[in-house]
């Protein structure tokens, strides 16, 4: 695999750094019962996640519900963004490596599928606003991951080269965009995906630990 020195890290959001996965279950659920369409367990919204939250509910309606995802998805986000900091928080670890990066100095990212108001209220919530230099959620302009444009508008804003960047994620979207933008694709074993898919699509690093990480990282950077 390459091993080109790291020069910045972009990471995803939900089942990264953040576990979101009770208030995106609770929201989700939620608008499913003011639609009358059969409730989920969080572990099976789980594999709903990672792709927007037009998917998302799309995955959670009954296939023969579709017509009803545009409203939906206006229900999802009126709870959400209302309730969606109730318990998300970020996983044990996070904070201390994320502090280590950045007295490091290394440039720092956040690029999610998750819409991008509720990207920005997530992270200005829970982390300080100097450790990030770009966040970024869905626009409406630009195609979600594993489609590489804003994974590079990122490079170019941070002045560097897309091969000196890691993506860091947990999902399927996380490693393509990686492997599309010529970036250095690291997994992380904690979070909404799976060890042997994050294998199987090519990640050059799985992780088990934020620590671990920062191992990883550190290494690369040198």
């Amino acid at each position: 695999m390459s091993q080109t020195p790291i020069h910045a890290v972009i990471f995803d959001l939900d089942g990264t750094l953040v576990d979101t996965l009770q208030d995106i279950s609770i929201a989700v659920n939620s608008a499913l019962q003011h639609l009358g369409a059969p409730l989920h367990e969080p572990d099976t919204i789980r594999g709903f996640v990672g792709q927007g939250v037009e998917q998302l509910m799309a995955s959670a309606l009954p296939h023969d519900r579709r017509t009803d995802v545009p409203q939906a998805v206006t229900l999802f986000r009126s709870h959400y963004d209302k309730h969606g900091l109730g318990h998300s928080k970020p996983y044990p670890g996070i904070m201390d490596m994320l502090q280590q990066l950045v007295d490091t100095t290394i440039p720092l990212a956040i690029l999610s599928n998750k819409y991008e108001p509720a990207t920005r209220q997530i992270v200005s919530a829970l982390f300080p606003p100097q450790w990030f230099a770009d966040v970024r959620g869905q626009r409406p302009d630009v195609p979600l991951k594993p489609n590489p444009t804003s994974a590079l508008q990122i490079c170019h804003r941070l002045g560097v080269h897309p091969s000196n960047c890691a993506m860091v994620g947990d999902l399927a979207a996380d490693i393509e965009v990686a492997k599309s933008a010529d970036m250095t694709p690291i997994g992380v074993a904690w979070g909404f995906g799976t060890v042997s898919l994050l294998r199987d699509l090519g990640a050059h690093e799985i992780v088990y630990s934020p620590a671990e990480l920062t191992e990883v990282l550190r290494r690369r950077m040198a």
